[in-house]
């Protein structure tokens, strides 16, 4: 599956700990966002951005945890 708005910045960007991004990320993010989003890699590390505050803390709440978990991995 494609995924729109790859390397786009939007207002409100959550920078990854590391560069990859998972796909059930991808998905989740697409099911759950219903304001633009993008998503890309920029200086090794992956990251989200949203045009919408609230879903940017709401994916943030979701994601964090996970994403730092799998980078001690």
């Amino acid at each position: 599956m494609a995924y729109p708005n790859y390397n786009k910045h939007f207002e409100h960007d959550v920078v990854l700990p590391r560069d990859a991004i998972m796909e059930y990320v991808l998905k989740w993010t697409e099911l759950h966002c219903k304001h633009p989003w993008a998503w890309g890699h920029e200086d090794g590390k992956g990251y989200f951005s949203f045009t919408c505050e609230k879903e940017a803390m709401v994916w943030t709440i979701r994601w964090w945890e996970d994403v730092c978990r799998q980078q001690l991995k």
